[in-house]
């Protein structure tokens, strides 16, 4: 192993569910969490997002489209270095053609997880 390899890149496709938290809608978050099997283990991403302000009156209509996510998939980029997984990214293109909206690729990251336990409170 080198610290000088390049790092190699994968995609998965996961489903997801969306973090109920009206908090969040409140200041313009929405929050998804992608879970399923990526290099042979089972694993969660996170990630939180604020609403483009073009979008902002639109975000319960957002939230509600994320609530029925049942049956949908989200691409999952996955940064791998040595074989460690060192960035695991949710593509808002894939979320956005889930939903055929193009408003959901005009948000914009403000926190992500990736690891073992779920961060999102089960709502399953």
């Amino acid at each position: 192993m080198s610290i000088f390899s390049k790092p190699e890149y994968k995609e998965v496709f996961l489903p997801f569910i969306y973090d109920i938290n009206d908090d969040d809608i409140d200041t313009g978050l929405l929050s998804i969490e992608a879970y399923g099997s990526i290099l042979g283990e089972y694993k969660y991403c996170f990630a939180s997002y604020l609403v483009n302000k073009k979008y902002f009156d639109e975000i319960e209509e957002m939230a509600d489209l994320l609530k029925n996510s049942s049956g949908k998939t989200v691409k999952i980029i996955l940064k791998i270095k040595n074989g460690i997984v060192k960035k695991a990214t949710i593509d808002l293109d894939s979320l956005s053609a889930a939903y055929n909206d193009n408003r959901f690729k005009f948000m914009e990251v403000t926190g992500w997880g990736y690891g073992d336990k779920s961060y999102m409170i089960p709502i399953r």
